[in-house]
């Protein structure tokens, strides 16, 4: 089950006579491609539909691997028994309907189940997926996608299987053509069991729907590593070869993993931030499919902890935690930005402090965990959901939205019910090793929030069914809108805590929310729903650290911090300032901050902290340069003082003091 890091897709020389002409240098004879659809990256159809999908894993869990798993389901007659109980699979994809799935990446092996692998992939196993669609009447239909990860090539030459076969290791004209064959071979499958009307057919980007294939890991180490116009011709290549020998247009699903430096990777990280390649002229690309998009984030932010033996636990550190949620926000971004359709990859966290436990494994590896089942689940389910839709940077939101996995149990990830399990002495799943002694002493594992050490917290506590509750909330909506409900524990009639709904960010304000990075961002966690302001025609949102207002003519502006500390103390927005019209924006001088208001603004520096200048002084202010003129920053609001004149304003300024007559306008102007 573990997550196949390198795919393949090559070109470089002919693969007979029928591809000589396809194979020009970057593509440059291609013809010219029209302006893309917008229906790019959707389930074809009249109309198209988004697409909600479930990653999947067909297969009975192998005996060898139970004792690696971090999640046991709760109903293991169903989800331990998809090869040899019908009722299982129907059951099984029952339950991806009611959470709103319409389609299910399916992970395909190839023709045989050989080596070390977490189920047993067999190829029964993966039509069986095909079989109890035929049995469905529901509408609409559930399609299929199928992803060929790592594939084992039966053509090895003593005839065993031991050969993992990449669809990106090929840069030549035999093991392309070894591509060629392993993909159509996936296409006959299909063909020949009269299982074609299950597949997804997903519009390219001149609108023409193509069968849908995901290639995880995808890159390569024989293109240069910024090379993506010979990639394009390699994964184009590959598709309309594939047709010729089946007649089938097919088009490809990408996971753009980052890959390492001296190799092609469409994705490469820059700190938090993200480099992603240019694939806009693609004619087989349908969309870019990531998945568990945050683990580069992981192994680059988050500390192995000597005390467990290395194991990388982001949640101990929260300031390495929220880097991760930054970097899986800005993968999202950088892809949706370069305007092909992108999917949001969403997942309860990870857990790989068993199956990539680096005193377990030869070669060692890294036991990350992430999220999961901890008190910073929540946390991390939340920020998810508001990767998705328009950012409000003016740049497109994703189009679909994808859950690894509904079944990864060695990962910590899963869609089904699950019980988090104690660990014996050997530090495996106590529940699921038939080998270890007992339960015994629990080891040093980096787990402080596992049930049976947290005790009161893991009592009160109950996750229950949250991920098929969240899904549910995330798969209601367009993928493409900016709509999030905040999750929350909050306690039952028994006095347990269970994770709610419990509030509801949307619209305009959304998109200023998540443009700030939601609730990891400058405003802070939702502290309720969107409420009618004390002015008419606009509405506003309480955060943690602020609000966001919206209206109609202005758009939604955000405050928070000491600024809007300051403008809370003078009446929000039914005091003297009114209602803001820009967000909190840095000055030129890089000294402080402002927020321009219906009637003023308000300045913050840390010496001066917030001071509100409204009204004729404020006029007078602008006239004299604002911070940049000789009065410096305000330190004092507008205030009365009726020494120029009865009833007159004031305000103090680092190096003066303007004063102002509402009656006739008059100024004057005291330099300190």
């Amino acid at each position: 089950m573990r997550r196949i890091l390198a795919l393949f897709l090559a070109v470089c020389c002919s693969v007979g006579a029928n591809n000589a002409a396809a194979q020009t240098d970057a593509g440059a004879q291609r013809a010219p491609l029209t302006v893309a659809s917008g229906d790019w990256g959707k389930l074809s159809g009249s109309p198209a539909r988004q697409i909600k999908a479930i990653y999947f894993f067909p297969g009975n869990p192998r005996a060898a691997a139970l004792h690696l798993y971090t999640q046991t389901p709760l109903n293991p007659q169903v989800d331990f028994h998809w090869s040899d109980d019908p009722a299982a699979r129907t059951a099984t994809v029952s339950r991806m309907r009611e959470v709103g799935a319409n389609t299910i990446f399916e992970v395909y092996k190839g023709y045989e189940d050989c080596g070390p692998n977490f189920m047993d992939y067999t190829l029964d196993a993966f039509m069986g997926l095909w079989d109890v669609l035929d049995q469905e009447n529901a509408q609409p239909p559930m399609k299929i996608v199928p992803s060929m990860e790592e594939i084992w090539d039966i053509r090895h030459p003593d005839g065993s299987c031991p050969l993992r076969f990449n669809v990106a290791d090929a840069l030549n004209p035999v093991n392309l053509e070894v591509a060629i064959d392993h993909v159509a071979g996936l296409v006959n499958i299909i063909k020949s069991r009269n299982k074609m009307a299950h597949w997804a057919q997903m519009f390219d980007r001149t609108g023409t729907p193509r069968y849908a294939i995901n290639l995880p890991g995808a890159g390569s180490k024989h293109i240069a590593p910024l090379d993506d116009s010979k990639f394009i011709t390699a994964l184009d290549t590959l598709a309309r070869e594939v047709e010729a020998k089946t007649t089938v247009k097919i088009g490809f699903t990408l996971d753009p993993i980052v890959r390492g430096r001296s190799e092609y990777s469409l994705t490469r990280r820059n700190g938090e931030d993200v480099q992603v390649a240019d694939l806009s002229t693609s004619e087989s690309l349908l969309a870019i499919v990531p998945f568990i998009s945050e683990l580069d984030g992981i192994a680059a932010f988050c500390s192995p902890r000597a005390s467990d033996g290395g194991m990388v636990d982001c949640n101990a550190f929260p300031e390495e935690y929220q880097k991760v949620m930054r970097y899986k926000k800005n993968f999202i971004k950088g892809w949706a930005a370069k305007g092909v359709p992108t999917f949001l990859d969403l997942d309860r966290g990870y857990d790989g402090h068993l199956v990539d436990n680096p005193a377990a494994l030869n070669p060692p590896g890294k036991g990350v965990i992430i999220g999961d089942e901890s008190e910073r689940a929540l946390d991390w389910l939340n920020v998810q959901s508001e990767i998705k839709g328009h950012q409000g940077d003016g740049n497109p939101g994703v189009v679909g939205v994808i859950y690894n996995t509904w079944n990864g149990y060695t990962e910590g990830i899963a869609g089904v019910p699950t019980t988090r399990p104690a660990w014996n002495e050997k530090g495996t799943n106590q529940d699921l090793d038939p080998s270890a002694p007992g339960p015994g002493v629990l080891l040093p594992v980096p787990k402080p929030y596992t049930r049976t050490q947290c005790g009161q917290w893991c009592e009160k506590y109950d996750f229950g069914n949250i991920d098929l509750m969240w899904l549910q909330s995330v798969f209601a909506v367009d993928p493409g809108l900016c709509d999030h409900y905040y999750y929350e524990f909050r306690p039952d009639p028994g006095g347990d805590y269970q994770p709610q709904p419990v509030y509801h960010v949307f619209g305009s304000i959304c998109e200023k929310f998540t443009q700030r990075y939601g609730q990891i961002g400058v405003l802070g966690v939702p502290r309720g729903d969107s409420n009618n302001a004390d002015i008419p025609s606009w509405v506003y949102q309480e955060f943690a650290n602020g609000r966001v207002y919206w209206n109609g003519a202005t758009g939604a502006h955000e405050v928070h911090g000491g600024i809007y500390a300051h403008y809370h103390s003078l009446g929000l927005e039914n005091g003297a300032l009114g209602a803001p019209l820009t967000d909190e924006t840095g000055t030129p001088d890089g000294r402080g901050f402002f927020n321009a208001f219906q009637n003023g603004s308000i300045y913050w520096t840390p010496q001066t902290l917030g001071q509100g200048v409204w009204s004729g002084v404020r006029d007078e202010w602008a006239r004299l340069g604002y911070e940049r003129g000789w009065l410096g920053y305000p330190t004092s609001d507008t205030r009365p003082k009726g020494a120029l004149c009865s009833g007159s304003m004031s305000n103090t300024f680092e190096h003066g003091e303007i004063e102002w007559c509402p009656s006739d306008g008059r100024v004057e102007v005291n330099r300190y």
